[in-house]
Formats: C-alpha cells, sequence, structure tokens
C-alpha cells in the first residue's frame, strides 16, 4: 500500500474510532476522558507503563515456543509488509492515532460503560476481548494483543488516567514498529519452515 494512503487512511479510522467513542460516550452518558489529565508525571507515567509491554515482545521475540515463533512470523509478513514502505515520521503520526483512537475507544469508552453495568474485572475482560479481535492478523495475535488489552485496562483502571494508556501505547506502538521497520534485518528466521 502507498505510504500516503496508508496515513490517510489511519488517521481517518483511528481518528473516528476517537471520534466514535467520544459521541458513543454522549449518547449512552458515559464518561470517556473526564478526569482524565495531562502532566509531565502523566508523560513519565507513561513512559514508566510502556516498559513492561517491550520486555513483553522481548520476551516473546526470543521465544522458541511454537506459537510464539507463528506470532513472529505473522507479524514479519503482514505488518512489516504493511508498513515497509513508511518513514519514521510515518511511524509517529501513525502511532499518535493508534494510541490516542484505540485508547480513546477500548479503554475510555468501551471499558468504561462497561464497569458501569459490570465489575471492573469483567469490564477490562471484555474490552480487552474486543481490543484484541480488533487486531486479528492470526489468533496467536489476537491472544497477544488481548494480554496487551488486560495489561492497558489494569492500568487505566488503577490510574484513571486515559492519557497514561494513550501514551504508553502509541510509544510502545512507534518503537516496535521503528524496530521492525527500519531496525531488523529484512530476512529474519523465525525458526519456522518458510515452504
Amino acid at each position: 500500500m502507498d505510504r500516503r494512503r496508508l496515513l490517510f487512511l489511519t488517521i481517518v479510522f483511528e481518528g473516528g474510532l476517537a471520534l466514535l467513542a467520544l459521541v458513543l460516550g454522549m449518547v449512552f452518558q458515559s464518561t470517556v476522558i473526564q478526569g482524565s489529565f495531562f502532566s509531565i508525571k502523566t508523560v513519565i507515567g507513561g513512559l514508566l507503563v510502556s516498559v513492561p509491554l517491550f520486555v513483553g515482545i522481548v520476551l516473546v521475540y526470543h521465544s522458541h515456543w511454537p506459537p510464539l515463533l507463528q506470532f513472529k512470523q505473522d507479524v514479519n509478513e503482514m505488518v512489516r509488509q504493511l508498513f515497509r514502505k513508511t518513514t519514521i515520521t510515518d511511524l509517529a503520526i501513525i502511532s499518535t492515532f493508534a494510541g490516542i483512537g484505540e485508547e480513546v475507544f477500548f479503554r475510555g469508552f468501551l471499558q468504561h460503560a462497561l464497569t458501569e453495568i459490570t465489575s471492573p474485572w469483567a469490564a477490562i475482560a471484555l474490552s480487552s476481548l474486543a481490543f484484541g479481535f480488533a487486531h486479528f492478523i492470526s489468533w496467536t495475535y489476537v491472544i497477544y494483543a488481548t494480554g496487551v488489552g488486560v495489561y492497558l485496562g489494569i492500568v487505566f483502571y488503577f490510574f484513571e488516567n486515559l492519557y497514561i494508556v494513550i501514551i504508553a501505547h502509541g510509544i510502545y506502538d512507534f518503537v516496535v514498529l521503528a524496530y521492525l521497520i527500519c531496525y531488523q534485518p529484512l530476512v529474519q528466521d523465525t525458526g519456522l519452515d518458510q515452504d
């Protein structure tokens, strides 16, 4: 896909997701970002919250367990293919919009709305499953993304500040995409046979 088209689609989709969350929040009278605040402590919190995400992806990429080898192959084949023509600036824009759009929708609206009708833990589980399926590349990717959603959902529940998870999500996406696209060798042995 052409990089300009990818950028346009990302901005429209992720921006639209945030707008949808805000509209649904008004319709269902569910606060989306109320109570969240942005400060230097929020930025530091987002940076610190992103660290376990990086530890997790490093562990996944160094694993030789067959399902995780499949995960690496899925990422190499699909994610790298989609973003292969992007620049660092493109990746920063894409990651920023993904962090905002997905967190405003899945944590700010969905998790918050579900918390009003069920327990906080059920809300985290359900919104994380939705987050995982929204990232359907393969079943292993859904499981991984669901795990990321659970982690971000727990962080949001305890800190009650949407900006922390937006920052963590955006930074994580940017660093991982930049590594995969710009710094990782084009051909990497995933440990699986390439028939």
